[in-house]
């Protein structure tokens, strides 16, 4: 199943095109491997040198590389690049960020962030999902941002609709702190940007094909429509807040049906 729109039509072009004006900075790609099993094999035997930001950040197990963010410097005369790229069509795990140094250095700061602290907790931070990605770099304040990002200037994710998007990368001269924690406001935050996804997911395996059907940004829009107004009607219980959603994709589906029906 996909979980996001498919790439819109020119976005190799536009990358190809952001990374000639670039220059001399580098263009560094990030990929989410949880998305995509298999590809950092893919990625060493065509002769990228792709980092494992797992093993940068300690000790790992080969499962766990498997599904660590990859990290490497763009090469468009690559031949085998584009192939890898697209492997990602339709999951939320392709990132590009524009950074005053190459990928062997940027590994540093961001794999810092693999693992965040939380009120004396340690956590995954999946920042390497294009779903979370808007919210993460929204929600840290500028001390924060400037560890996350290291030497990165420019993020640009593929969103939901398949097109390409600008992130929030001001750090206001901020000395960047030194480890990687979230106050809890920010996590609570975090989570509630993740809700509508993890209902899709609760609710995937029941769906009926007239909820398959729909586009998987217009699902998560519908999601989150539907946790707005539970949150309006200061709804906490997560059984009702599912229900809610499940309501909303239905009665949309049921309408997708009928209008199909009528044609």
């Amino acid at each position: 199943m996909t979980l996001i729109d498919p790439p819109a039509a020119d976005w190799l072009d536009w990358l190809r095109e952001h990374a000639r004006c670039a220059a001399p900075a580098h263009t560094v790609i990030l990929l989410d491997g949880a998305f995509l099993p298999g590809l950092r094999q893919r990625l060493q035997a065509l002769g990228i040198p792709a980092m494992a930001l797992f093993a940068h950040a300690g000790p790992a197990t080969a499962a766990a590389l498997e599904l660590s963010p990859l990290l490497f410097d763009f090469d468009p005369e690559h031949p085998g690049m584009h192939q890898c790229l697209a492997a990602s069509a339709g999951h939320p795990a392709l990132a590009v960020l524009r950074s005053s140094a190459p990928a062997a250095v940027l590994a540093d700061s961001l794999a810092a962030w693999c693992v965040v602290e939380i009120d004396g907790s340690a956590f995954n931070f999946r920042f390497a999902d294009t779903r979370r990605q808007p919210a993460i770099l929204r929600t840290l304040d500028p001390a924060r941002r400037a560890h996350l990002l290291g030497p990165v200037v420019q993020w640009h994710c593929l969103n939901r609709q398949g097109q390409w998007q600008a992130l929030e990368t001001a750090t206001d001269g901020q000395t960047p702190t030194t480890r990687a924690t979230l106050e809890l406001t920010q996590f609570a935050a975090l989570v509630r940007d993740a809700e509508a996804d993890e209902c899709l997911a609760h609710l995937a395996d029941s769906w009926p094909p007239a909820v398959r059907s729909i586009r998987p940004s217009q699902r998560h829009a519908l999601a989150e429509a539907a946790l707005c107004e539970a949150d309006a009607a200061h709804i906490d219980s997560p059984a009702q807040r599912l229900a809610m959603v499940a309501a909303a994709l239905q009665a949309h589906g049921g309408e997708h049906s009928g209008s199909e029906a009528r044609d």
